[in-house]
């Protein structure tokens, strides 16, 4: 069992976003990549720190890792995180030794759903 995304209305693709587990651990690395440590937020430990929604991939992090949606204005804000944070992600996977190419396909498969999202003024579905 996964995490499949899925493009919805008026056009259906998606991606599988990994197991469960493969998931949390890839939104991890992103988190730490804007220096968020993920599991001292609110949703992720009892009373930890409360989100502000401003922080750098906000709607994705602070989202149910297998359930709900996220709308295409949602995935505009996403979009201005994914595109200038790329070459930041590369950077934190080649200084903490992580092998990129797994972790490097998956942000670029969300970075393409997000822009598609975008584009059809569609929604993603968790699940």
């Amino acid at each position: 069992m996964g995490l499949d995304i899925s493009l919805w209305e008026p056009v259906k693709g998606g991606f599988r976003a990994g197991s469960y587990g493969g998931f949390m651990n890839w939104r991890r690395k992103l988190a730490d990549s804007v220096g968020i440590d993920l599991d001292s937020m609110q949703g992720f430990k009892e009373n930890g720190t409360v989100w502000s929604g401003y922080e750098p991939f906000y709607e994705l992090l602070h989202h149910s890792d297998c359930d709900g949606v996220l709308w295409w204005d949602e995935c505009e804000e996403l979009l201005k995180d994914f595109e200038p944070h790329r070459d930041k992600f590369v950077e934190y996977l080649s200084d903490n030794g992580i092998i990129e190419s797994y972790y490097l396909e998956k942000y670029d498969a969300w970075l393409q759903i997000i822009k598609a999202c975008i584009e059809i003024e569609g929604m993603l579905r968790f699940g």
